[in-house]
This record gives structure tokens, C-alpha cells and sequence, in this order.
């Protein structure tokens, strides 16, 4: 998205909302080294809880040096999942009961889960209060092509629950993160693999011919899928949180023949995502370990009295929510009018948009990411890929925030600069933190947010403004909004 900020389609940010009826052409270069799993969705207000999102594949062109990843990773073909949580009820219903001031800012458990646009629900189990119309059916198969060795792209298009991805038989390895970010190579493979949390994605090399163990006498295979509960303080009794899917292989010319499979028995049977770290990086990234910028930012959740006893999410005490979104984007106006565009939950908060104003490919800024809240967030940022060179779990013994201009504290701070993992999106544990480090080398207005939705719908996030906005881009912005 570099050079076409105005692309970026953050309603009320960088374009207006796209009327009904109405269209919107995105027109963008692709870096020809950004290639990987990515998905796209709607970003004004919850339309995404409604369905509205879809999966992006690029693959890497041939002349971007190299072995393929056919031949790197040697499998035969690749699969898309889209996986994630699911509600009966529209979004706006979901969000008003959020917002409502009896409910004390417990997130709404999900009724469901969908695998590419598909689920199963047991309709006896539907809540009398809230009916639904529901008629028994087939739970749905995944199907894998008949081959050895598949690759699954998996994309957590969930609005609130990180999930854990198990098979029955067989084994995954993880080759890849939030796109094309590429994983240590001694990753080992394994049974179950969680948690890939709201926005995240994986890339999996499936083999049903290297088994775990020498028991092949299970009836069929089976695909699992588990929302994890961190979401869930009131329990939804018609959800099924976990759900077991028949994994079948597509009848067609055969198997292709074994050629590739690596028999033998791993001592691991569950990969943490949160342990995965990435290849060794390349010496022209050395600048990872001087960074020239130093940012803080916190993110809280709060009942705020001023709000009407409603909850508000901030980053740094501003909040990010767009209240009209056929108003002119922030892209398209001068700096002193972004106040009054994007009005602010509470009278005790202003709109705050850091700004580095020094860019460049050589320009290395540390984003410290501390989470306040009792609940984890998966933070994603517009514009940026970003090295996770530490995270931080809370503990009772210890303070839970980093700040790096404390001398002290950062003279204690060990980071990972030589196989950082590069992702896109960072889940910040609860009470803790993670420490980010990436390039400047973006500029225009680009928002990091919470992408549990309802956190994100009532203010988790905050723009960051990278350089100069360029003429040229505002100027299209401007053109775009008219």
C-alpha cells in the first residue's frame, strides 16, 4: 500500500463509506516482496460481523529470486480456510447490547463458527429469548485435495474469539504468519496449533502421510476447531465451543506418491503461535537493533460514567470512532480540523495523532504496545508489517508495563533482533505488553486498532501519522470524497 495511502479504506480516515448501491475501485501496487495470506473486510462500523470480507492470495512472482514456495515448502497444492466466530444476530443488535449499560462491558459470546461461509448449530439449543430460525442439517466436511501434502491458508475472520486448530491423524507444520512472514525452519510438526487470534493468519503445510505415532486405526480424520473462552465472561449455552469437522481427501486421480513425506515420530504434539519465532534476518535489517524513534502508547477498556456508563476503549487516552462515516476523511483535511471531524466519547478525552515526522527505509522507530486490561488484544496496523522483538505475560510479582525511557527498565529489556517474527497483527497479553520494531518507511495516516470488533467499535485505536502526507495522495483523497 505504499505511495496510495489513500487506498488504505479506513472509513472516515482515508475515504468516505461506499453509499448502497454505490461503488469503489481500489487501485494499488504490490510490493513485489509482499506475497502471503491476506484477506480483506469492511471497515465501517461492524459490517464485518455480517460477512462482509473475503481472502487475498499473492503468490511470489517467479523472478523474485529463489526457489519457489512449491519447491521450498514441497507440498502439492494450497487450500483457503476462513475461519471464525459467528452470531445469529445482526451487528448492530450485538453491538447495542454491548454498549448497554446493564451488561457492564462483557463481550458478547458468539452462537456459532463458519468455516468458509459454512457451520453447524444445534437448534434445540437456541436461547428461547432471542429464537432463531433454525432447521437441522448435515454438518459440513472440509475437503483437501487428494494429495500428499497441502498447504492451508488460514485466516481467523472472527470478531472476538482466537481459536485452536487440531487434526485427528496426519501432521501441520507452520510455514508462515500474517502473510508471507516465514516461521524458523526446526518449527516442528504437529497435531493442534493455536492460538491464531481475530485478523491473524497461518499458512500449514498438511501431511496425512507423516502420522505422529503408529496408530493409524482411527475411523476417520477429523479437522477441530476451539474458540478459546478469554471473550466469553458470560457464556452462551447454544454455543458449541468446540466443534469437530470430517476431514476427507477429494476423490480424484490418486494419491500423488509419497515422494515427499519425512516419516518419523516428533516429540511435540501442540505448537503455542505466542513460541513461534522467525528465520534469521538479513544484514541489511541490522538497524533493527538502534532504533532512532522511541513510542509508548497503552490501551484500556473502561464503564465510563461521562459515556453514560458505557464502555469506551482508548490508546493513550484518545479514542477512535467514527460517528458519521459519509464525513470528508481525516486524509483529506488539514491537521487542524481533525478534532472536530472525529469526536470524542467523553469530554475528558481529545483526539490525539502521533507524529513521526522523520520517514525513510533506513529509519527504524521501538512501538512499545501496553495492554492495561484484564483481556489480551490482537492490534493490527494499516500501512506496516512490524518485527515482535518481545511480549510480555504478566505476573504477580512484577510490574506489568514497559516503559523505555525508564533507563532502568531498559537496560533489563532483552529483545530478540536476530529471528524476530515479522507480522502484521500482535495479540498484547493481558496486563503486558510487546515491543515492536519496523522501518519508517510508509508515510501517510495509518491506524492501529484492536481487531476484536467490539472493542475496536467503541474507540480501541489511534492514527499514526508517518512523514509528510504527499500532495499528490491528499489531493486523490479529496477527489475520492467528493
Amino acid at each position: 500500500m505504499k505511495g496510495a495511502n489513500e487506498m488504505d479504506g479506513a472509513v472516515g480516515l482515508t475515504q468516505r463509506a461506499i453509499a448502497p448501491s454505490g461503488n469503489f475501485t481500489y487501485r494499488f501496487r504490490v510490493e513485489e516482496s509482499q506475497w502471503g495470506t491476506f484477506w480483506y473486510h469492511a471497515h465501517s462500523g461492524v459490517q464485518r460481523a455480517d460477512g462482509l470480507y473475503g481472502g487475498l492470495v499473492v503468490h511470489k512472482p517467479s523472478w523474485a529470486g529463489g526457489q519457489s514456495d512449491l519447491s521450498s515448502y514441497q507440498y502439492d497444492t494450497e487450500q483457503l480456510l476462513l475461519v471464525g466466530d459467528w452470531y445469529h444476530r445482526q451487528a448492530s443488535a450485538v453491538l447495542d447490547w454491548y454498549q448497554d449499560s446493564d451488561h457492564y462491558m462483557y463481550e458478547p459470546a458468539p452462537d456459532s463458527l463458519l468455516i468458509n461461509g459454512k457451520g453447524w448449530y444445534n437448534c434445540s439449543m437456541a436461547v428461547k429469548a432471542r429464537p432463531v430460525n433454525c432447521s437441522e442439517s448435515e454438518k459440513p466436511s472440509v475437503v483437501l485435495s487428494n494429495t500428499e501434502r497441502v498447504r492451508l491458508r488460514v485466516v481467523n475472520t472472527g470478531i472476538s474469539s482466537a481459536f485452536t486448530f487440531s487434526t485427528s491423524r496426519g501432521s501441520m507444520k507452520l510455514i508462515t504468519v500474517d502473510g508471507g512472514s516465514a516461521v524458523a525452519h526446526e518449527t516442528p510438526a504437529v497435531r493442534s496449533i493455536g492460538l491464531l487470534h481475530p485478523g491473524e493468519r497461518m499458512d500449514l503445510i498438511v501431511d496425512r502421510g507423516m502420522p505422529l505415532n503408529s496408530d493409524l486405526r482411527e475411523p476417520s480424520e477429523e479437522l477441530t476447531i476451539t474458540l478459546d473462552r478469554e471473550n466469553m465472561g458470560l457464556i452462551n449455552f447454544a454455543l458449541t465451543r468446540e466443534q469437530s469437522f470430517k476431514l476427507s481427501w477429494a476423490e480424484g486421480e490418486g494419491n500423488v506418491p509419497n515422494r515427499r513425506s519425512q516419516r518419523r515420530a516428533e516429540s511435540v504434539s501442540q505448537l503455542n503461535l505466542a513460541d513461534a519465532v522467525g528465520v534469521p534476518l538479513e544484514a541489511s535489517l541490522s538497524a533493527i537493533a538502534d532504533p532512532q524513534e522511541t513510542a509508548v502508547l497503552y490501551s484500556t477498556m473502561r464503564v465510563r460514567a461521562a459515556n453514560r456508563n458505557q464502555p469506551v476503549g482508548t490508546v493513550n487516552h484518545t479514542s477512535w470512532i467514527v460517528s458519521d462515516s459519509t464525513q470528508e476523511p481525516l486524509l483529506s483535511l488539514d491537521r487542524e480540523a481533525w478534532a472536530d471531524a472525529i469526536k470524542q466519547p467523553t469530554t475528558a478525552q481529545s483526539l490525539m495523532v502521533p507524529w513521526f515526522k522523520q520517514a525513510g527505509k533506513g529509519r527504524w522507530i521501538e512501538l512499545v504496545l501496553n495492554n492495561f486490561d484484564d483481556k489480551g488484544h490482537p492490534f493490527h496496523l494499516h500501512g506496516y508489517s512490524f518485527y515482535v522483538v518481545a511480549a510480555h505475560y504478566a505476573s504477580l510479582d512484577k510490574s506489568n508495563g514497559y516503559n523505555p525511557f525508564d533507563q532502568a527498565a531498559a537496560k533489563m529489556q532483552v529483545v530478540n533482533t536476530a529471528t524476530p517474527l515479522r507480522k502484521d497483527t500482535v495479540y498484547v497479553p493481558p496486563m503486558g505488553y510487546v515491543i515492536l520494531r519496523f522501518a519508517l518507511d510508509n508515510e501517510g495516516l495509518w491506524l492501529l486498532h484492536c481487531h476484536i470488533l467490539w472493542h475496536q467499535a467503541v474507540g480501541m485505536g489511534i492514527v499514526l501519522q508517518i512523514g509528510d502526507m504527499a500532495n499528490d495522495v491528499r489531493q486523490r483523497a479529496l477527489e475520492h470524497s467528493q
